[in-house]
Formats: structure tokens, sequence, C-alpha cells
């Protein structure tokens, strides 16, 4: 029995290193995401506005509302991929089949007289 909890201890203990290097990669994705869209409001519409507004004889207010709302659709789309990486990803599979053939194996051995 000892053994037993041994094995499932090291499976818990790899599949949670597992977990944790999925979360914190995700975690710093959402960073860079966080980062390149702010950066990118700053600098591309602070000088690519006024720039294109100049050139096209636009106003410069609906021109930088236009730059600055691409950016954030492109900030979405970054989040939306680390959202796709955390929903597809099953934490903790081969501790949970354990886990299931272990439940399976136990009724089996109280069927027994």
């Amino acid at each position: 029995m000892l053994r037993y909890l041994e094995a499932r201890g090291v499976l818990v203990t790899l599949e949670a290193q597992e977990a944790f290097q999925l979360i914190l990669s995700s975690v710093v994705w959402c960073a860079v995401a966080v980062v390149l869209a702010f950066t990118g409001w700053l600098l591309v519409v602070a000088s690519a506005v006024k720039l294109i507004a100049s050139l096209r004889g636009w106003p410069l207010a609906p021109t930088a509302l236009a730059a600055g709302g691409l950016h954030v659709l492109l900030a979405a789309g970054a989040f939306m991929v680390t959202m796709r990486r955390l929903t597809a990803a099953r934490l903790f599979a081969h501790t949970l089949n354990e886990f299931q053939k272990d439940r399976k194996w136990l009724a089996q051995q109280n069927e027994k007289p």
C-alpha cells in the first residue's frame, strides 16, 4: 500500500510540475500581449496617426480612434490564443486516469467475497 501511495504521489508531483509550466507560460504570453498592446498604442498611434491624418487630410481624432481600435483587436487576438491554450489543456490527465483505474480495481476488490 505504501508503494502505491508513493507512486501516486510521484505522478501527482510530475503532473503538477507540468501544469505549473503551462500556467506560467500562459501568464507570460498574456503579459507579452498586454505589453505589446500598450507599446503599440503608445508608439504607433502617436506617430502614425498624425502622419496619416495629415497626408490624407482626415481629422486627427477619428484617425487616432481607428488606429487604437486596431491595436485593441490585436491584443484581443493574443488573449484569445492564451485562453484557447488554457482550455485545450487537460491538466493532471495521467493522474485522473490512474485514479479511475484504481477506483475500478477497488470496486472489484470489494465485490469479491
